[in-house]
């Protein structure tokens, strides 16, 4: 096993967490250097008239393309993995699997906002934890869609911040 496909391991899809799945998927791809399976599509078909260089392309896009779809099935829980497992090339996956869970909704991405804007210290909190769920609460609205700026940010840590 691929020491980065640990990572996916730890993030099995499952609907709820497709935007951690998708970043560790993409750095696993990144590592075996197969991203590019996911943007170039297979040629049309093998004929008479085709280069050996095309012919070596199609065979090196179907090798990757399984793996990269090996990759992508193994990492989702089983419901998933049956609806996508007939599937042609690993593109096609991503894309039904960006329509199915890559689009946040407003209320999620609310959710999220009002769970940073919640955030208060609590009296004798060390400011190192209440900061890590800060960061904590901040990664998870940009996770949803939310987009914070920096002037905002701060202005809403120091109002959480005991006086």
């Amino acid at each position: 096993m691929n020491p980065l496909s640990i990572l996916l391991n730890k993030c099995t899809l499952n609907g709820d967490n497709y935007f951690e799945w998708k970043r560790n998927l993409n750095i696993v791809l990144n590592y075996d250097k197969i991203t590019w399976v996911l943007s170039d599509r297979e040629l049309e078909a093998l004929t008479l008239l085709l280069t050996p260089q095309d012919i070596e392309y199609h065979k090196k896009w179907h090798d990757v393309n399984e793996l990269a779809k090996c990759y992508i099935l193994a990492f989702m829980n089983s419901i998933l993995q049956k609806q996508h497992v007939g599937m042609g090339n690993a593109a096609d996956i991503i894309l039904h699997l960006y329509e199915m869970f890559g689009t946040t909704t407003r209320s999620t991405k609310v959710k999220a906002i009002n769970a940073f804007k919640d955030l208060k210290q609590k009296p004798k909190e060390p400011l190192r934890d209440f900061m890590l769920k800060v960061i904590s609460c901040l990664n998870e609205a940009e996770l949803n869609g939310a987009e914070i700026n920096a002037k905002m940010q701060i202005s809403m840590i120091v109002h959480s911040l005991n006086s």
